[in-house]
């Protein structure tokens, strides 16, 4: 499944990594760039910078397989 990860916090990095680890396609927005150094190092989901709130980040982080936010 393909889920998208609001924010890039301890919970939103655990939260990604672990979706990802479990072999789901995942994408982290967050508005940060440097919030993505929180991702673990194995982590190989997709990174998508902007504001969540944004129509222009969304349809970046959106994926026409997306099954959860």
């Amino acid at each position: 499944m393909n889920f998208i990860v609001i924010g890039c916090g301890r919970f939103g990095a655990e939260l990604a990594y672990r979706l990802f680890t479990n072999g789901h396609q995942v994408a982290v927005v967050d508005s940060d760039p440097k919030a993505f150094n929180r991702l673990h190092p194995d982590f190989r989901g997709r990174t998508v910078e902007g504001d969540s709130l944004s129509a222009d980040t969304l349809s970046r982080a959106i994926t026409d397989k997306t099954a959860g936010v």
